[in-house]
């Protein structure tokens, strides 16, 4: 083993030694090839709400709020029916969804776990902060 090999690698086991005091490692483990966050599928985040699941190429894996501080709620009007938005938030094509979509009667499906990042926002920094719920009805139309 050469003086520069063993310079390298006692680099990287400082580095690696920091991190882990630090606590940071628990923020990226998740991030490493192969390792993933343990989900329980159909699990939701608000009691009573029913999950139908999201496409997956609307929202990305994260360990909320560890890893983004969740600090605001962005809400939404579907402009459409509940049907309507939840059809468009399995489509992958769509490219956006919300975390829960809240129904005319009250209902509420959850379609995203709060720890996942949803594209609702239109805007990077608001959907990795924030927690996005969609309300059936129409902007136009208050009684919907």
């Amino acid at each position: 083993m050469g003086r520069r090999t063993l310079l390298i690698g006692g680099a990287a086991a400082a580095v690696g030694t920091a991190v882990l005091a630090r606590g940071e490692l628990g923020h990226l483990w998740w991030r490493l090839p192969g390792v993933e966050k343990p989900r329980v599928a159909g699990a939701v985040d608000f009691r009573g709400a029913q999950w139908v699941a999201a496409s997956s190429a609307n929202w990305r894996r994260a360990d909320r709020p560890d890893d983004y501080g969740i600090d605001r709620v962005v809400i939404h009007v579907t402009q459409g029916s509940y049907g309507s938005a939840v059809k468009v938030f399995q489509d992958p094509a769509h490219g956006a969804a919300a975390h829960y979509i809240v129904r005319k009667d009250g209902h509420i499906t959850q379609m995203i776990r709060e720890l996942d990042v949803a594209f609702h926002a239109g805007n990077r920094g608001y959907n990795g902060r924030s927690v996005g719920i969609e309300h059936e009805g129409f902007v136009e139309r208050a009684s919907s």
